[in-house]
């Protein structure tokens, strides 16, 4: 056999079957393939898409902060982990009605509603509860915020259950209130920032004021840069008086051995942030405006025109870059909305009271974050102990003259 023809044997494929046989074997191997390929694909895209279905289930956004895990049921626990994601605890519901948590009223101002209403929100985000907001906390509140997301208590047919008591600031257990709880007592008027600091960007959504309210705001903002083009930073200043100065029954400073704000603190103040910003304003409100025109000028601190009411002022505070503050909770929340650097007055109350130690703990009033600075002199809460002591017993003295000595 020539060459020629081995070659033209070998590339007949097998040279045992004839030509007409080898194409109709090709053809049926070649529908075979064109039936399997699809059916595998088929196959493949279907595994691939129920993995991502699983997988998508498993990666749950809790709302919870993170030391306090969503709550389990009748300990239904199942350790999840996927490619995407940490370990987390899914868990079911039991499809069963939860009562909305609510809180306790108060005759607080502007000040203490929102604390109570943000103590309500920091606590029901804390639980995965929804929430209903007192009626007359809910009045007070909605004519200078937008609270339509928050729905109204119906308290003609609202019945207390199990009540959770609060003390005067967060502690673990509050993280786990029991769903048979349906409102929140103990302490009447919260205002510590732990109860709600982990969520603090919905508390500020929740107090977001009225367009009218806002734009008195930007109207004074314009009027100052129209005045002095190269303003840039603008920081609230609040002083508080009024009920804190009394020197006769109800002044709160008095009754709690506590120091009234000095002129030293405002010089300091002023002093801490034009060290940091050069194109600052001082802008300040305050419920003694005398008081106000007559001390603060020398500071550089510009008292603003009366404004129409209490919402007004709080606005202007919260529009602010950065804040300096006295004390009370409406200068608090200025500070807390602003969202910048805030200093606050320090070490006005007398170390060691029940007091201070049992709930105004500065630690527990303010973030760690904001700045206080004390002008309390060495010694002074020293002094003012003998001084008290003197008196004291003067007072003794002076009735023992009463009761030996008859008028």
């Amino acid at each position: 056999m020539s060459k020629v023809e081995v070659i033209r044997k070998l590339s007949s494929f097998d040279i045992g079957i004839p030509k007409s046989n080898r194409i109709r074997s090709v053809l049926k191997s070649s529908y075979k393939l064109l039936i399997f390929v699809p059916v595998m694909f088929t196959l493949v895209f279907i595994h691939a898409y129920q993995t991502f279905r699983q997988d998508a289930v498993c990666s749950i956004h809790l709302s919870h902060p993170p030391h306090a895990p969503p709550k389990l049921h009748n300990n239904d626990t199942t350790t999840v982990s996927t490619p995407f994601t940490i370990p987390v605890q899914r868990f079911h519901s039991q499809k069963r009605s939860v009562p909305p948590l609510t809180i306790q009223l108060n005759e607080g101002r502007l000040g203490n509603q929102m604390f109570t209403f943000a103590t309500l929100l920091g606590l029901s985000v804390a639980n995965g509860r929804d929430l209903a907001v007192m009626p007359d906390n809910h009045y007070v509140l909605a004519r200078y915020f937008n609270m339509k997301d928050y729905p109204v208590l119906d308290d003609e047919s609202f019945v207390e259950s199990d009540p959770w008591e609060i003390t005067n600031w967060l502690r673990n257990e509050d993280f786990n209130i029991p769903e048979s709880s349906n409102i929140i007592k103990g302490h009447k008027f919260p205002t510590s920032f732990t109860f709600f600091h982990h969520c603090r960007e919905k508390v500020k959504e929740a107090f977001k004021f009225h367009p009218v309210v806002t734009r008195y705001v930007h109207k004074i903002f314009e009027e100052v840069r129209s005045q002095i083009p190269s303003i840039e930073v603008f920081i609230g200043v609040h002083v508080r008086r009024g009920d804190y100065i009394k020197k006769d029954k109800g002044g709160w400073l008095r009754a709690f051995n506590g120091r009234e704000v000095d002129d030293e603190y405002f010089k300091l103040a002023v002093q801490h942030f034009t060290g940091r910003y050069s194109n600052a304003v001082f802008l300040a409100v305050s419920d003694d405006r005398g008081w106000a025109e007559k001390n603060l000028k020398k500071h550089g601190i510009n008292l603003v025109a009366s404004s129409p009411s209490e919402e007004f002022d709080l606005a202007l505070l919260a529009h602010c870059n950065h804040t300096i503050m006295t004390y009370g909770t409406y200068g608090f929340w200025g500070g807390y909305l602003s969202g910048g650097d805030v200093v606050y007055f320090d070490d006005f109350l007398k170390p060691g009271t029940k007091q201070v130690e049992e709930y105004y703990r500065f630690d527990k009033m303010y973030p760690e974050e904001w700045v206080g600075i004390s002008t309390t002199p060495p010694g002074y809460w020293v002094k003012l102990q003998c001084s008290s002591s003197l008196t004291n017993l003067s007072l003794l003295s002076t009735r023992k003259i009463h009761k030996d000595y008859p008028p």
